[in-house]
């Protein structure tokens, strides 16, 4: 049986809906009959998420607080 997954151990992402986008470090992953469960680590607080919350790249739009309505 083969595991894929689309971040790695040690690497740096973002969450997608946190409005100040901080960094945070990708410290175990397990493998689920519902995708793969990162456990991400930002400061001393961990939290589990799934890929579709996570993003490698920061939205500085968001971090800026720039709403759609703002960019046209």
């Amino acid at each position: 049986m083969k595991f894929e997954s689309k971040f790695g151990l040690g690497d740096i992402c973002f969450l997608k809906t946190d409005v100040e986008q901080f960094e945070r470090m990708i410290i175990a992953c397990r493998f689920s009959t519902n995708g793969v469960i990162y456990t991400l680590v930002c400061g001393e607080k961990d939290s589990d998420h799934f890929e579709i919350e996570m993003s490698a790249k920061k939205d500085l739009l968001k971090e800026l607080n720039i709403t759609q309505d703002a960019r046209m």
